[in-house]
């Protein structure tokens, strides 16, 4: 398999990982990583991926200040609720758009996968 790609949209949204897929049976999968983590440290996750499978690995776009990303904003405090993963989860669906158009990525066979 290719080595992915770094991508940063000129237009805003997410930065992210690709490694275009090489068989179009395969399903794509999309690598969320956890609290101040980075669209890298997911890829530990690939050799158990489908064979063949576009793998998408978007950076979380909030910057922490001590290093790493988040899904949610580091201005808030206490747990997170539901409303204040809204901005990424948006962010994430421009991204899977965005894919469709640019790389084939079928979002009715897209396996999401993450941890933390």
């Amino acid at each position: 398999m290719s080595d992915p790609i770094l991508l940063e949209p000129s237009n805003g949204g997410l930065v992210y990982l690709l490694r275009p897929g090489i068989s179009a049976a395969a399903p794509s999968v999309m690598l969320l990583h956890g609290l101040s983590g980075d669209e890298r440290v997911v890829w530990v996750l690939e050799d158990a991926l489908p064979p063949g499978a576009m793998v998408i690995a978007p950076r979380g776009p909030f910057a922490l200040p001590e290093s790493g990303y988040s899904w949610v904003s580091p201005d808030r405090s206490g747990w997170p609720d539901g409303q204040a993963f809204a901005p990424a989860v948006e962010a994430l669906v421009e991204l899977v758009t965005r894919l469709e158009g640019r790389h084939g990525l079928d979002r009715g066979n897209l396996i999401l996968l993450g941890f933390s």
